[in-house]
């Protein structure tokens, strides 16, 4: 089952909720609810069992991202990030980012020089804290590498990742 829920008397962003266990659909919909928060759509899911802290911090992830000016370029040294078009050119021309690359990639142009820990990188993309153990930074990492070349992102042994200068 399918269903788009909105709170009463709210105009702001919808979530598209699909789960056919209406104990659990009801229980989601009453937890976005107290956040104030209640379409997401395929950009993003979970799969059961699931934890209700990592699907509330991710909408709220959902919810704090704005698009920005059409025209906005961020700079840092060769690196390119057109943030219009979710787009990176580090001098072989432009490439398409997702959203979560971007976001990461970002973050470390707004720390250029310094290394990020993962808990910061957790917080400012995910927007929450995962297990320590979690690899999913590393991951984003490593497809950004593959995507704009290996030497762009360098690991800090036990502190983080630092934008290569």
């Amino acid at each position: 089952m399918t269903t788009t829920e909105q709170a009463p008397g709210q105009a702001g962003p919808r979530i598209l909720l699909v789960e056919d266990e209406p104990r659990i659909r009801d229980f989601i919909t009453r937890a976005l609810v107290k956040v104030d928060c209640l379409e997401l759509g395929a950009q993003d899911y979970l799969t059961k069992p699931f934890s209700l802290a990592e699907l509330l911090a991710r909408v709220r992830v959902r919810l704090r991202w704005e698009p920005h000016a059409a025209n906005e370029v961020l700079r840092a040294g060769d690196l390119i990030l057109d943030v219009g078009r979710l787009e990176a050119n580090i001098g072989h021309g432009p490439v398409p980012l997702t959203r979560l690359e971007f976001l990461l990639l970002r973050e470390l142009m707004e720390h250029a020089g310094q290394s990020v820990g993962k808990s910061q990188l957790l917080a400012s993309v995910w927007g929450y804290d995962f297990d320590p153990g979690s690899n999913v930074v590393d991951v984003c990492v490593r497809r950004l590498r593959s995507k704009l070349g290996f030497d762009l992102i360098k690991t800090v042994r036990g502190e983080g990742y630092q934008l290569a200068s």
